[in-house]
């Protein structure tokens, strides 16, 4: 599905090295000039779509598998990641220049895995998550505000609401 719409006429890339997107819509513009020297931070798609309260689609896949957990987790300075710098070289009309953007990683000496069921139970109580499934397939919709604003209620109550956590040597 997603190589299908990236092709679509009228579908633009954006070039971040990491997390980059296939844009359609009136403001595609808008998420074609952002910062490229952080993921999730100010200034970056994930900003951009969280201020424009964009929507989060999930489709025939969970909730947990939304990448916007980890721009509410850089936000709010989730414990359990930090920051690494990644170089790039990005190649506009054959020139190159050499860059870096910063990511906010897991820390490598916990072992965690994304585990949104609390904020599912928490987004659907409060009705800002709707699901239905299409077949076998589960449909799941929110804004991206209302993730934001319920994500951070949660790790302000358990900052480890968000993942699945233990240490390696556990």
């Amino acid at each position: 599905f997603s190589e299908f719409f990236r092709t679509y006429p009228g579908v633009v890339r954006t070039a971040h090295p990491i997390f980059s997107f296939a844009i359609y819509g009136k403001n595609k513009d808008q998420f074609l000039n952002t910062k490229l020297s952080d993921c999730f931070g100010d200034g970056t798609i994930f900003d951009k779509f969280y201020k424009l309260n964009g929507k989060i689609l999930c489709i025939g896949c969970s909730i947990d598998r939304s990448t916007f957990a980890h721009y509410v987790e850089q936000k709010i300075g989730g414990s359990y990641r930090y920051f690494k710098n990644f170089n790039f070289n990005l190649i506009v009309n054959g020139l190159k220049t050499k860059l870096k953007t910063s990511y906010f990683v897991r820390k490598l000496s916990y072992k965690t895995e994304i585990d949104l069921s609390l904020f599912k139970i928490n987004a659907l109580k409060s009705n800002s998550l709707k699901q239905l499934n299409i077949g076998r397939f589960p449909i799941i919709c929110i804004s991206s505000r209302n993730f934001f604003r319920i994500a951070k209620n949660l790790y302000n109550s358990n900052p480890y609401s968000l993942i699945k956590c233990k240490k390696n040597n556990e």
